[in-house]
């Protein structure tokens, strides 16, 4: 039997082989790509958003006149109460806790004393001087806009006050003088002051006798009762004869259906 020998260029193609074959076998195999493997790179999830905590900003200290009060408790009870001698009646409520209160006025060494007793136990008060010996009249209301006003008169005039903030003050106008309603014609600016629909109205009765017009002014009181400001002026009824009703109520002070006041020198 005869024996083959590989021809001298198979023999240094196996030697070539060799080597190869060797590290093969040495070097492991790669592991198999994972199937939820990502060639992407892997970027840290962002922080959780947090919303910013609301601060709340302090109320400014500016305020005019005194705190407000709660509009269901009332004004504070004060140890003040009303003057001996006073004439009193039930009014509208004036204090904003929904109970009716009552208003009072009363004449001490020629000065009219005015105010409210509500209904919490506060008495809050206001005068004014008039001079002369006339009667004096007052009427206390509250008007459509939420103002309560109070108008003290001697029928010649009547002057202007705001009850705001458990307190009486009083307005001025645009001239920076208080404000006061004309009576009779005598400045020629009015004949009397009363509400209407809410509103309260500075009258003024024109013409020849038997044949009257009367007019009204819009009269607007700030919510703080610190000034009023004049409005348009309507026509209110005219060719009236002197003794209706529109023309004596026009010439008066008053604030219907607010009870007036007719009060007397104190005893």
């Amino acid at each position: 039997m005869r024996t083959l020998y590989p021809s001298p260029v198979r023999r240094r193609l196996l030697l070539a082989l060799i080597p190869v074959l060797v590290l093969s076998a040495c070097t492991p195999a790669a592991p198999a790509p994972s199937a939820t493997a990502t060639s992407a790179a892997v970027v840290p999830a962002p922080a959780p958003s947090v919303s910013p905590v609301a601060v709340a900003t302090p109320a400014s200290s500016a305020s005019i006149g005194p705190t407000p009060p709660d509009a269901h408790a009332g004004c504070a009870p004060t140890a003040a109460r009303i003057p001996a001698g006073a004439v009193t009646a039930t009014t509208t409520d004036v204090d904003g806790d929904g109970r009716p209160d009552v208003e009072w006025a009363v004449v001490v060494a020629g000065a009219v004393e005015f105010g409210v007793r509500t209904a919490s136990g506060a008495t809050a008060s206001a005068s004014y001087s008039f001079a002369g010996p006339a009667e004096r009249t007052v009427a206390i209301a509250r008007l459509g806009n939420g103002a309560v006003v109070a108008l003290p008169s001697d029928h010649r005039g009547a002057q202007l006050f705001a009850f705001a903030h458990c307190r009486f003050v009083h307005p001025v106008g645009v001239d920076g003088k208080p404000y006061a309603f004309d009576q009779q014609d005598l400045r020629g600016n009015g004949t009397g002051v009363g509400c209407r629909g809410g509103r309260l109205l500075g009258f003024q009765v024109t013409g020849r006798s038997g044949d009257r017009t009367v007019t009204g002014t819009l009269v607007t009181v700030s919510p703080d009762g610190r000034s009023a400001t004049n409005g348009a002026t309507e026509t209110i009824a005219t060719h009236m004869g002197d003794d209706a009703d529109v023309v004596r109520v026009a010439s008066q002070a008053t604030c219907s259906p607010a009870p007036l006041l007719h009060p007397r020198p104190q005893g």
